[in-house]
């Protein structure tokens, strides 16, 4: 199987899974993102104590690659729990993204398998959106 392959497959599996789909009813933090150059839009919900994040789910209009990369960003924040880490996969996974880091390093997991959108900068705000919106939530708790 050749690499493209395999990251075609990671963001499929995502695009199904949908891991933190369904707005949970209990939150601490809210927010609504919308990226104008394409349409897709992110509604978060973040439960957060003790600079802990206890759930994380969302509700996503928009393309699979928005989709998919909420669904690997929900299973990264629930097995990195704390905010500092969050922040810290966040900023690594824009730096990857942006072309600031030529390989995906270790910590961003199955975001490497968005590495082809690296070159469209309109595709990598669609990938971005989920993370922004996460950062947002956790800057209004914190």
């Amino acid at each position: 199987m050749k690499l493209d392959d395999l990251y075609r497959d990671v963001i499929a599996k995502h695009y199904r899974l949908r891991s933190g789909h369904g707005l949970q009813d209990e939150f601490t933090a809210e927010v609504h993102k919308v990226n104008p150059s394409c349409g897709d839009e992110i509604t978060l919900r973040l439960r957060h104590h003790d600079d802990i994040v206890d759930e994380l789910s969302h509700e996503v209009a928009g393309c699979t690659l928005s989709q998919a990369s909420a669904s690997v960003m929900h299973t990264l924040v629930m097995e990195a729990k704390t905010a500092d880490r969050v922040a810290e996969l966040h900023d690594a996974v824009r730096d990857f993204l942006r072309g600031a880091t030529p390989e995906p390093p270790a910590s961003v997991g199955a975001m490497g398998a968005f590495e082809a959108v690296r070159s469209t900068g309109s595709r990598v705000r669609c990938v971005l959106l989920p993370w922004q919106a996460l950062t947002a939530a956790l800057k209004s708790v914190r």
